[in-house]
């Protein structure tokens, strides 16, 4: 009972922590691109209260976190951008799309030096505990960037793989709340639903987990 509890706990501060680090990422490469948008609107802060969606980074993740999903995943208030500032749009909005991914896999891989350095001390319930939190903090991350690379709006792969094309259908479907809302729609009802009919692997899952498990072997 003390051990679920404590995976819960460790979990939900991983993810808000994740969050919260993916979201300032993007702000803050804006911010080196020319874009203050996200500096004045106080979004380069650590403080969990300015970057915190009720959905997204709380109701969400403990639904997929208690229904035995196979995965948890959540999302912060998205930092604002104003790419008008951006002296290259189409290269700057590649980098600030990436910068969140980028940001978790580079905290994971601390997560995966921080456990390999517990490795040389004495085996006790403290250092246990630490391995534990930074084991499932790294997991977090692993699966936060994994799915924020799925081209589907209004994740971040939608912008890294079509934002760059200058075409109105493309630009449309990365920025439209339209598309956005079916693309969670279709990832958390209608395809889980599908694949569970057919009796077939649901491929985000496949995909999550394949590219988790590859990174963490490299990692540990």
């Amino acid at each position: 009972m003390f051990k679920d509890f404590l995976e819960i706990l460790y979990f939900a501060i991983s993810l808000i922590i994740s969050v919260i680090i993916h979201e300032i990422a993007h702000g803050w490469v804006a911010h080196k691109l020319g874009d203050p948008t996200a500096r004045l609107s106080g979004r380069l802060s650590l403080n969990p209260l300015k970057h915190i969606d009720p959905f997204g980074s709380i109701i969400l993740p403990l639904f997929l976190l208690l229904s035995g999903s196979g995965f948890v995943f959540g999302w912060a208030k998205p930092v604002p951008i104003d790419e008008r500032y951006f002296k290259n749009p189409r290269r700057d909005n590649l980098l600030v799309s990436g910068a969140g991914i980028a940001a978790n896999i580079l905290l994971a891989a601390l997560c995966g030096t921080c456990i390999r350095l517990l490795e040389h001390f004495e085996l006790n319930v403290f250092t246990a505990l630490i391995a534990s939190f930074f084991y499932i903090l790294m997991l977090v991350n692993l699966i936060l960037a994994a799915f924020n690379l799925l081209p589907i709006p209004p994740l971040d792969g939608s912008k890294l793989f079509l934002g760059w094309i200058e075409k109105p259908w493309a630009q449309e479907y990365v920025n439209s709340p339209r598309a956005a809302l079916i693309g969670i729609g279709v990832m958390f009802i209608l395809l889980p639903l599908l694949f569970q009919a057919l009796s077939i692997p649901n491929p985000i899952t496949v995909w999550l987990q394949a590219f988790t498990e590859t990174l963490m072997k490299l990692l540990l």
